[in-house]
């Protein structure tokens, strides 16, 4: 369910993202923090439900034009280390503080989120909140962006260079902080696209975006290439522009078996490694673009394109 927040009085945003699961640790991260965090403080939970004995106002998801709203007037944001609700805060020049979504706790398929989030940290982007952090130090953090905000420089993405795609372009993402990487990207050329995305994702209200059935399912992978296969056939003369996950291994694939070219970008996110799906649509992609912050990036250097080091300026 995507709702709208009244956002007026908002003191703290938290946000888990739009993962199927929930993100409990982080909830009661904040919740513990109630003494410090400014009043009110509203959450995005997913669609778990709220831990038991937490009392704050929560829904479980809200539509990206309300997401941006609420990190812009917000006085902290506190939330997991996704693309989306860094680029929103950097945006606005807020310094999040990051609670990174692990693999050891079951909340996601590797520690890709710790890795952005010690980048992100290193670049003075953000804080991050480590497991077995005392509570009272990480009191101090709020006090400390309360009082004396820390400095927070804003990030210039080079985009890759999409002409050769044509002026029709499937632009394919998992959820929904991918798919504002992939906006950014397209709306630089004048073209004709079509937005697809992992039906986990909860940003549906915009007609623009089609629904693809989840990759979640690694055994069902050869039948979403399938699908996507037929999604482009009725689609034709379209290329594919993807950053990654199952869902555009997906098409990147459908669209190397139908002669259709596909750029693949990697996402920011990944730091030491690339993802699996990169590794499998990168053989098959007619491009595949990384950022230089990615220090595997030498191990594709025949076949990535490197789009160079994110740019920082006060």
């Amino acid at each position: 369910m995507v709702s709208e927040a009244q956002t007026t009085s908002v003191g703290t945003f938290v946000a888990v993202g739009n993962l199927p699961g929930g993100f409990e640790r982080l909830i009661r991260l904040a919740w513990a923090l109630r003494s410090v965090l400014p009043q009110p403080v509203f959450v995005q939970k997913g669609r778990a439900a709220l831990p038991e004995g937490v009392e704050y106002e929560a829904v479980d998801f809200v539509s990206s034009r309300e997401f941006s709203n609420l990190i812009r007037d917000s006085k902290i944001v506190l939330g997991h280390c996704g693309v989306g609700l860094f680029l929103s805060c950097n945006r606005f020049a807020k310094c999040p503080l990051l609670v990174p979504r692990s693999s050891v706790f079951r909340e996601h398929i590797d520690e890709h989120q710790m890795e952005l989030a010690e980048k992100l940290e290193s670049d003075r982007l953000a804080w991050v909140i480590r497991p077995g952090m005392e509570v009272t130090d990480i009191e101090q953090i709020v006090r400390v962006q309360l009082e004396n905000p820390k400095p927070c420089p804003t990030v210039e993405m080079e985009a890759p260079d999409i002409e050769e795609l044509g002026a029709r372009i499937v632009a394919v993402a998992s959820v929904g902080g991918h798919r504002q990487e992939l906006t950014r990207w397209v709306h630089k050329q004048p073209c004709d696209k079509i937005y697809v995305t992992d039906a986990w994702c909860q940003e549906v209200e915009e007609g623009s975006i089609k629904l693809f059935p989840s990759c979640a399912d690694r055994r069902l992978f050869p039948l979403r290439v399938l699908q996507a296969g037929r999604f482009l056939t009725a689609r034709e003369g379209y290329s594919v522009l993807t950053n990654g996950a199952g869902v555009g291994a997906a098409f990147v694939l459908a669209a190397s078996v139908l002669g259709r070219k596909s750029y693949i970008v990697e996402s920011l996110t990944r730091i030491k490694a690339p993802s699996t799906w990169f590794r499998v649509s990168s053989r098959c992609a007619s491009k595949c673009f990384a950022y230089e912050w990615a220090e595997w990036a030498h191990s594709y250097r025949r076949r990535v394109q490197i789009l160079g080091v994110l740019k920082t300026s006060n």
